[in-house]
């Protein structure tokens, strides 16, 4: 889920919830937002770690981005998410 306020040559602020979809809890999450202007050029970078907390299945962490524009205006955002799985341990028998 995300929400997305500023246009142009003014600051982004993105905000929303990153979602567990996966059977393992996940631990190390990163939230990476790209900005890049009509030629395809990266004209703004913001990385934020939300928590260090763990993330179980099925639940969500809240996060916010802010970031200004350098060189140019706007045209598209992306956002990447990454975390890394916690491990079930393995029966033993």
């Amino acid at each position: 889920l995300l929400q997305s306020e500023g246009e142009g040559y003014h600051s982004q602020l993105l905000q929303g919830e990153v979602l567990n979809t996966g059977p393992e809890p996940a631990v190390n999450v990163v939230v990476s937002a790209i900005l890049y202007d009509a030629l395809g050029q990266v004209i703004g970078f913001r990385r934020s770690q939300p928590s260090d907390t763990v993330l179980a299945p099925g639940n969500a962490l809240p996060f916010q981005l802010e970031i200004l524009p350098v060189g140019g205006p706007t045209d598209r955002v992306e956002l990447h998410v990454l975390g890394r799985r916690l491990p079930t341990p393995t029966p033993t028998s």
